[in-house]
């Protein structure tokens, strides 16, 4: 579920709880996703031994804790995205392209390179392949590793990270203006204490009424 020296999920962990959610959205948002391309029959996976350190181990010293393994999962049926990038730019591509493969370095600084957790990106998306469903996610790190898993059962996913934003930021106004079917509150339980500590830095992803 969690890596030994990241407190993030990791890639068949994201996986696994996606289904749980696509199986929520069904049962309560009135959704109609099917489950079955979540199966583990439909993704190929590549395992990447003793290769990276997470975000604890840096702070601890590989020396101490050791490497991290890693597993790569991608559907192994056909996918057709339009991407809308941060700044804008719209481009075409594949599961593929939520991916950055060149993380996956065995050659790359354990300690200053990217972590590998971060390999997976959210990008704003359509799939092609599935007419109904636009669903915003508001969350944090830990969904790097479920929004492109969701994309696949959703037509429309888009996601923010509201401490991004300062106080000219509408909410409520970005929801409506979008019409969103669905908004996904998606934060890690170590998120939840923020929600009344305005000396937190994490607090303005509690802010959600402006």
């Amino acid at each position: 579920m969690f890596y030994r020296t990241d407190h993030h999920w990791t890639v068949p962990a994201g996986l696994w709880a996606t289904k749980h959610i696509a199986q929520k959205l069904n049962e309560c948002c009135g959704y109609n996703i099917d489950l079955s391309i979540y199966d583990d029959e439909n993704f190929d996976k590549i395992e990447y031994k003793n290769c990276w350190l997470g975000e604890q181990g840096r702070k601890v010293g590989a020396p101490y804790v050791g490497l991290d393994d890693y597993t790569e999962v991608k559907p192994n049926f056909p996918t057709s995205y339009v991407f809308i990038k941060e700044d804008g730019t719209v481009c075409d591509g594949t599961f593929d392209s939520f991916i950055n493969e060149s993380v996956y370095n065995p050659d790359n600084d354990i300690y200053d390179s990217t972590t590998w957790h971060y390999s997976y990106d959210r990008i704003d998306c359509i799939n092609n392949n599935v007419p109904d469903g636009k669903i915003l996610i508001i969350g944090d790190s830990y969904e790097h590793v479920t929004q492109p898993f969701l994309s696949l059962g959703v037509h429309e996913v888009h996601s923010l990270i509201l401490r991004k934003f300062d106080d000219s930021f509408s909410l409520r106004s970005f929801i409506q203006k979008n019409e969103y079917d669905t908004v996904i509150v998606a934060y890690a339980q170590f998120m939840i204490g923020a929600h009344d500590d305005e000396s937190s830095w994490q607090y303005k992803m509690f802010n959600f009424n402006r």
